[in-house]
């Protein structure tokens, strides 16, 4: 669990670099991140606590990412989740994914711990996916491919996880293979395919497997039209 949890922060401080603040306070967040990512992080709390408690939601969600990570201040799960949380609903889409991601999987310890509940998860990753969070989109994707915190339905997995793939998340490429080559029907064995060779094209674990199993269901042409569309693919933007 903590793995994810590193892993995912690193993507918060990559995809946190694409926001644009309001104007009104650019300089401090500015100054608040950039003091962040050079791990100065008693100055960040300085610039960015006063914003994050007067309701900015990027500070918020700075803030709360600080105090998951124990940056400038001991680390508290449940507290994190309240900032995320005062971001999340205002339509921060990180912040949304954030609390999401944290309600998942549970995080921290001790006092601050918080336990896994795929349930009170569910609403804020729905949120996030809908807000085109990839990582978000995935993860709805696998909630609904098992049933877990949202209803069983193939259909919405499908979607969902569609669109993590369509923007080259090589997880959700093979996720979506997985998802297609278990349908009947030339057409999902085709798009399966290409998938799956996407996805060994970036070297994911057991793609190039599932995508050789896929070969006796199909002929040379076919073959040749499989591996056609995954060298048309480009990710969506």
């Amino acid at each position: 669990m903590r793995g994810r949890i590193a892993i995912l922060g690193a993507l918060f401080v990559t995809a946190a670099l694409e926001l644009t603040p309001a104007p009104a306070h650019a300089q401090s967040l500015e100054r608040g991140w950039d003091a962040y990512l050079a791990s100065r992080y008693s100055e960040a709390w300085r610039e960015l606590k006063p914003l994050a408690d007067r309701g900015n939601p990027d500070a918020q969600y700075y803030i709360g990412t600080m105090v998951q990570h124990g940056h400038g201040t001991r680390a508290h799960a449940r507290r994190a989740a309240e900032w995320y949380a005062l971001a999340g609903r205002q339509g921060h889409a990180l912040a949304l994914f954030a609390l999401g991601f944290l309600l998942f999987y549970g995080g921290g310890d001790g006092e601050g711990e918080i336990y896994a509940d795929p349930n009170a998860a569910a609403p804020w990753l729905l949120h996030a996916a809908q807000r085109h969070v990839v990582p978000a989109q995935h993860l709805v994707g696998r909630m609904y491919r098992d049933g877990i915190g949202l209803p069983a339905d193939p259909q919405k997995a499908l979607e969902w996880t569609r669109r993590a793939a369509e923007v080259g998340m090589v997880p959700a490429q093979f996720d979506v293979g997985l998802l297609l080559a278990s349908q009947p029907g030339l057409d999902k064995a085709l798009e399966a395919y290409k998938w799956f060779e996407l996805a060994a094209r970036a070297h994911h674990p057991g793609a190039a497997q599932n995508r050789d199993r896929l070969v006796e269901r199909l002929n040379s042409q076919e073959l040749r039209q499989a591996r056609a569309m995954a060298d048309a693919w480009s990710p969506q933007r």
